[in-house]
């Protein structure tokens, strides 16, 4: 929320512990609890009892992820701070997104503190873990080294890299965020895409797009793009009425189509239901949603 110096405070960050890192940020204990699998089996192993008769209690595993972020942030800065968007991402990915990512190549957009591309190389088999700026770069470095295993009790290989929406894999990345060749090679067999509160400002949700545009360009198959966002509602004088103008934006993106070297790219793109299993605690407002976007390219669905 905006305060009158144009300070922003993620809800995330109220009342929740921290400790203070080597670099004077914060450092908060991320606690996951693992969903009952939906095949049922842990619920069957609940009823089984013990040589004295008594009921054995099969307690669901939980995971903890440390992340180093800043409490609040300027506008420019909130990448800095875990949103209740990235939770939700996380949420899924645990529980019913589970299969998506098994050993394959993934592209998180916009991963700010990382959190997200923590939990996605759990199952993952590489994750390039991308952002834009000396300073978050290093801070979700930090947070990647520091959380060597993530959920599951297995980590894949994260590569924290500098990828600028307005100007994709520029020559002039933040040292040691650069993109290989190697590296662009990999990129080319990325099958899932994620992107976790990024939708806050007009101008970045256009870049956001045309960032999509050049990466279908570079892919061998089209990947699936999940998006999880807050619908930020704000009352509007001009329409006296209570708007989400971002939101509004964002959906109109979806409509649009945008040319890359394969041919015209326009999304088939649909709400994905949000009612699997909470692995953390924080509030699930109704305006949270995810996103699933496909490719139709030059008419032909891919």
């Amino acid at each position: 929320m905006a305060g009158i110096t144009d300070t922003f405070l993620s809800d995330v960050h109220i009342g929740t512990f921290h400790t203070l890192s080597d670099q004077g940020t914060l450092v908060t204990r991320f606690s996951f609890t693992l969903p009952v699998p939906q095949d049922g089996s842990a619920a069957k192993s609940q009823a089984e009892l013990d040589e004295d008769g008594d009921m054995i209690v099969v307690r669901r595993a939980q995971h903890v992820i440390l992340i180093e972020h800043a409490m609040s942030t300027s506008l420019e800065k909130v990448g800095q701070q875990v949103w209740r968007g990235a939770l939700l991402m996380v949420d899924y990915l645990i529980g019913w997104g589970n299969s998506r990512l098994e050993d394959s190549v993934v592209l998180e957009l916009g991963a700010g503190t990382g959190l997200v591309s923590i939990v996605a190389a759990s199952k993952a088999h590489h994750v390039f873990c991308t952002d834009t700026g000396k300073s978050v770069l290093e801070l979700c470095q930090r947070n990647v080294e520091t959380n060597t295993t993530a959920v599951g009790g297995r980590s894949g290989s994260i590569a924290v890299r500098e990828l600028d929406w307005r100007h994709p894999f520029s020559e002039s990345s933040s040292a040691g965020f650069c993109w290989s060749q190697e590296d662009m090679d990999s990129l080319s067999h990325v099958s899932l895409i994620l992107a976790s509160d990024v939708v806050y400002d007009n101008d970045l949700t256009g870049a956001f797009f045309s960032c999509l545009a050049r990466l279908y360009s570079l892919v061998s198959k089209p990947p699936t793009v999940l998006v999880s966002l807050e619908k930020r509602l704000n009352f509007s004088l001009e329409d006296l009425a209570v708007v989400g103008p971002y939101y509004q934006h964002f959906t109109r993106c979806l409509e649009h189509s945008y040319t890359t070297s394969k041919g015209e790219l326009a999304f088939h793109a649909q709400r994905i239901s949000t009612d699997f299993p909470q692995c953390s605690k924080y509030d699930r407002v109704k305006e949270l949603e995810i996103w699933e976007l496909n490719a139709i390219i030059s008419d032909e669905t891919i």
